[in-house]
């Protein structure tokens, strides 16, 4: 039993001597929406509301300080809760399938540990 827990030590050790962490910390992270507007063409007014719309769509996640990449994909309702070790990242949204004109910027984040830390991911619809 001893060897056993000695070896499972090392192991440990070895991983977190290496950096490489098999599973993100579960308490922080990023959560948020994905969201695409404009959803209507001309002026917006207070009686005429046109808010933007949820969108699931894919995201890939850079960690700005080793490249590692991985993704997600929003939600029906474009909501997402990710898992990330605290660090520096950037998402970078895909354009949806169904319109060719959709445009969309990274967003850079930055996530803190214990903590999950709220973002907005905006594609551009392109309406005018």
């Amino acid at each position: 039993m001893q060897k056993r827990v000695r070896v499972l030590f090392v192991a440990g050790v070895l991983l977190a001597a290496c950096g490489l962490n098999p599973e993100p910390a579960p308490d922080s992270g990023i959560e948020g929406k994905v969201l695409i507007g404009p959803a209507c063409p001309g002026p917006v007014s207070a009686t005429s509301p046109c808010p933007d719309r949820p969108v699931s769509v894919g995201v890939k996640v850079t960690n700005t300080g080793s490249g590692a990449v991985s993704g997600f994909k929003s939600g029906p309702d474009g909501g997402f809760h990710v898992n990330l070790p605290p660090g520096n990242y950037r998402l970078l949204p895909d354009k949806p399938p169904f319109s060719p004109a959709v445009s969309a910027k990274p967003v850079d984040v930055t996530v803190v540990a214990h903590a999950f830390t709220p973002v907005n991911v905006y594609l551009d619809s392109g309406v005018r």
